[in-house]
């Protein structure tokens, strides 16, 4: 930007000579021959210099300086004249100019000058980023040390005013739920407007810098950005809009988080280049600061919905949930599975026979076994119900051959139930009259989560259900019994018995039921 310069001046000679001397030493120039062009072309550009004549048409060139500085107010000026009394050079200083030419000058005094000039600037602005850097810093450390993402946005309104001075402040985040932009923290702002705004991406100027993450400076209603003409045409949005303004994207790792709103600065006070440039740099340190809070909260509830998970499916099953970016609270569909209800056979009266911490510890054991079985044939525990079990086959990944998975982990728990009871029965003479009973069906059912974020339950829910606790409380010791479904899918893989039509507490008709039998 230091190296653009303009040139005002009515002078066409004079202007011709400029420039030429100019461009030769490597400056790109622009040129106008009366204020109102130059004005224009001023507006449509960034320039580091502006070399304007005292005397032109309409307008003297100090007071043409001072309006282009309410514009832009980062910019350097030398000023053109034939005479130099003390009264212009005392009122060219007092308007920002940095240096007076007389006419005539020489082309070394005019490269001179302008080489002087955009040194000058040069150290203003080092000097104004030293002065910005320490502050930064600071704020970046505040932004880190945040513990949610509210916080930054607080930070980052009250970073913005001081730094700015500006009286009205919003930062509007993308609600990617409602799809609509809204604002979180704001100053400055009726409280019924901070509710009540939603802007969609593309949508106004807010939405127009969050969808293109584009910066944006309106420091009046005739912006140079043809794109969003069409906003500053409505009248409703005319009224409301407070120049000059500034927006500013929010964006991280190349995601669009949102937009931050300034306007109504300090005795109207316009933004420069510069203010977009440090706007644009803390932007940016709040945006990735928001992500990494972001980031960590999604780790953090991975983590507990990951041991939630496990505790009724395998590390495997439950990594497969949560890698699919469904929200757990929101899983559960209808589908086909094979449930699994494992009863103990006559627990009741052993439990009156034996303390209450042989209970607990032999439930622990039996437990433990089932669970282990029941995941190496990649089953989803459902729950413990007393000394019962309830698994189920098919759901939430899908395997082939789900009735024989079932049937397989049945029998496995048949072998591990009595090895346990082997086990126990030499510790207390009681457990000898115990016995396990399994019914395994297959149908239809609601499979899923219900319950608060907080605390919900994997639940099945369905006749096929009822049926499978049926079957095993109609059980002999050690017997598997399956419904008919099932057995139309394992063809003459297992070896079964047919037992008949069974009439079975809570069911209004008969079933038809098998037995698998000991290989």
């Amino acid at each position: 930007m230091h190296k653009k310069i303009l040139i005002i001046e009515d002078d066409t000679d004079l202007l011709g000579l400029c420039t030429t001397v100019l461009k030769k030493h490597g400056f790109e120039i622009s040129v106008a021959s009366d204020p109102s062009e130059g004005t224009k072309i001023f507006s449509k550009d960034e320039f580091g210099l502006v070399i304007i004549d005292v005397s032109l048409p309409g307008i003297d060139g100090i007071r043409l300086f001072e309006n282009l500085k309410k514009e832009k107010g980062d910019i350097s000026g030398i000023l053109i004249v034939s005479q130099e009394p003390i009264e212009i050079a005392i009122r060219a200083i007092e308007k920002g100019f940095s240096r007076i030419l007389k006419k005539p000058f020489s082309p070394e005094q005019l490269v001179s000058a302008v080489k002087e000039c955009i040194s000058q600037i040069s150290i203003i602005e080092e000097n104004i980023k030293l002065k910005t850097l320490i502050p930064l810093y600071e704020l970046i450390e505040r932004f880190i040390k945040a513990e949610s993402e509210q916080e930054i946005l607080e930070e980052l309104v009250d970073a913005i005013k001081r730094h700015i001075g500006a009286e009205r402040i919003s930062v509007m985040i993308y609600d990617e739920k409602e799809g609509v932009l809204r604002i979180r923290a704001a100053t400055g702002l009726d409280q019924e407007i901070i509710k009540k705004t939603k802007i969609r991406p593309g949508e106004m100027i807010s939405g127009w810098v969050f969808k293109n993450k584009k910066p944006l400076i309106l420091n009046d209603h005739f912006s140079e950005y043809s794109e969003i003409r069409p906003f500053l045409k409505r009248k409703d949005i005319i009224s409301a809009i407070s120049v000059p303004i500034m927006s500013i994207p929010m964006y991280a790792r190349e995601k669009s988080i949102g937009v931050l709103n300034i306007s109504k600065t300090k005795n109207r006070k316009t933004f420069t280049h510069s203010d977009m440039e440090m706007v644009f740099v803390i932007c940016r340190q709040a945006a990735m600061a928001i992500e990494n809070i972001r980031s960590i909260e999604e780790k953090t509830e991975k983590v507990r919905i990951r041991t939630i998970l496990e505790q009724y499916m395998t590390h495997e099953i439950a990594e497969l949930i949560i890698s699919s970016g469904q929200d757990p609270i929101e899983l559960g569909e209808i589908r086909k599975a094979i449930i699994l209800f494992a009863d103990i056979k006559e627990f009741t009266p052993l439990v009156q026979r034996i303390p209450i911490h042989t209970t607990r510890y032999f439930l622990n054991e039996f437990f433990a076994m089932l669970t282990e079985i029941i995941f190496k044939f990649h089953g989803t525990l459902n729950k413990f119900i007393g000394d019962a079990a309830l698994a189920i086959f098919g759901f939430p990944i899908t395997i082939e051959k789900p009735e024989g998975a079932a049937i397989y982990a049945a029998m496995e728990i048949r072998k591990g139930f009595d090895m346990l009871k082997k086990k126990w029965e030499k510790k207390e003479k009681a457990f000898c009259n115990i016995g396990i009973g399994i019914g395994i069906t297959s149908g239809e059912v609601f499979i899923g989560n219900v319950g608060s974020p907080k605390r919900f339950d994997f639940t099945v829910v369905g006749p096929d259900v009822n049926l499978a606790q049926r079957l095993a409380s109609d059980t002999e010791n050690g017997q598997i019994l399956i419904s008919n479904k099932v057995k139309e899918q394992i063809d003459n893989e297992f070896i079964t018995k047919e037992k008949g039509q069974h009439y079975l507490k809570g069911i209004n008709r008969p079933i038809s039921v098998y037995t698998i039998m000991e290989e």
